[in-house]
């Protein structure tokens, strides 16, 4: 199992702070052995962008860019990179995002901070039957 948030990408920048997250050209690399099933949870208080570009066993390349607020998203690109199955090989991820905090009232008019999630990246090497 591979459960990854943005600092374990290697990546040329990472910012973090109370209000924005971003990261630029993030990498990582996942040897499977069997099955590869893999998603990018899209928490529903996030609110950004994220650049998502997959270079799978057979060199064919996927991208994705996924605009998304609250629990809405809009996809564009010729594929749904932050799901899907695969089978074994060598994986490589490139990815780059940006989410923000928004300012929310609680009850009683209390107003906080809800930071977004942070990119969380899962995947699972799964030997099917």
């Amino acid at each position: 199992m591979f459960a990854m948030w943005y600092g374990e990408f290697d990546s040329n920048i990472i910012i973090s702070s109370p209000i924005f997250n971003t990261m630029i050209r993030g990498k990582a690399t996942f040897y499977i052995n069997n099955t590869f099933l893999y998603f990018f949870p899209i928490f529903p208080s996030s609110q950004g962008v994220w650049r998502i570009k997959w270079i799978k066993p057979n060199m064919k390349t996927e991208k994705e860019i996924i605009y998304f607020w609250h629990s809405r998203s809009l996809s564009i690109g010729e594929y749904k990179c932050h799901l899907g199955i695969g089978g074994p090989g060598e994986y490589k991820l490139i990815t780059s995002f940006w989410d923000r905090a928004y300012i929310a009232p609680t009850i009683l008019l209390n107003w906080k901070i809800v930071h977004s999630s942070q990119l969380f990246f899962v995947g699972l090497d799964v030997k099917l039957p």
